[in-house]
């Protein structure tokens, strides 16, 4: 099927889990569905608030966490927050200059 995502002042980032059976999108927050559900979900499961507003999503593929970029400021350090995939914050870490993408080994 086709559905059509209103991406209010987003990027379009898109990812898949590690058993690849749900997505996970960022629109003023992370919105998550699994690949068999048929309405998309009218509230994100993790709120993205003005003071974080997320440009940057990773899914790491060992345990489906989710990793959330942020820049504090355009010229200073980002800030890196992880939550478990039921969005529940884990912790939050310090990180260079505008974290965007996520690489995992």
């Amino acid at each position: 099927e086709i559905y059509t995502l209103s991406l209010h002042d987003a990027l379009p980032i898109l990812k898949l889990s590690a058993a690849g059976d749900s997505i996970f999108w960022l629109n003023k927050g992370v919105f998550k569905m699994g690949i068999n559900q048929s309405v998309l979900p009218k509230n994100a499961f993790i709120i993205s608030f003005s003071t974080n507003l997320y440009y940057g999503l990773g899914i790491d593929p060992k345990n489906n966490q989710v990793y959330l970029g942020t820049a504090n400021s355009s010229t200073g350090a980002g800030k890196v927050y992880r939550y478990t995939n039921n969005g529940t914050e884990l912790n939050q870490f310090g990180c260079g200059f505008w974290p965007g993408d996520f690489y995992f080994n």
